[in-house]
């Protein structure tokens, strides 16, 4: 491909409705099964059909296999804020609403200093089950990071050769 083409490519940002996002999510639930979903991002062959499906469903759109894998990105990192939001203490999911809940104090210190969190004040996100369905436990939070430090302790260096204790030598 030219670098034109790359260019072009590039610059044509996809016109995203709610239609368009609820369908993509449709899909990604749908080829949520091994074979088509790796370890945690989904093969080169989902994605092109997925990419085929949105032609033959949007004609008048052009979805590249690109755009779609940033608009998964997009709502991946929607959920980890909505989730992040629905975790705090205080807050709640309203499943008729589809909207984080709270009460106004609640909200009022997050808004002050959480961009994010700000965004999700009375707004709907109707993609929630499904998207966790998809990315519950699947995402890094860092819960089991360990910095450098960690592995320079002798102590938390484990000898290679030593059996381990709860596997029985033959």
């Amino acid at each position: 491909m030219t670098r034109e083409g790359n260019e072009n490519e590039t610059n044509n940002r996809a016109a995203w409705n709610e239609l368009h996002k609820a369908f993509l999510v449709e899909l990604l639930v749908e080829c949520n099964r091994p074979g088509t979903r790796l370890q945690n991002a989904w093969s080169r062959v989902a994605w092109n059909d997925m990419a085929r499906r949105f032609k033959t469903k949007f004609i008048d759109s052009n979805f590249s296999v690109k755009q779609l894998k940033e608009q998964e990105r997009t709502l991946k990192k929607q959920y980890k804020t909505v989730n992040r939001l629905r975790d705090q203490s205080g807050f709640g999911w309203d499943p008729t609403r589809k909207m984080v809940d709270a009460p106004e104090e609640v909200w009022a210190p997050i808004m002050q200093i959480d961009k994010e969190a700000k965004r999700w004040y009375n707004k709907h996100f109707p993609y929630y089950e499904d998207l966790h369905s998809l990315y519950s436990g699947c995402i890094a939070n860092g819960s089991r990071r360990c910095g450098s430090n960690y592995f320079a302790n002798p102590e938390n260096q484990v000898e290679m050769n030593s059996p381990s204790p709860t596997i029985p030598t033959p």
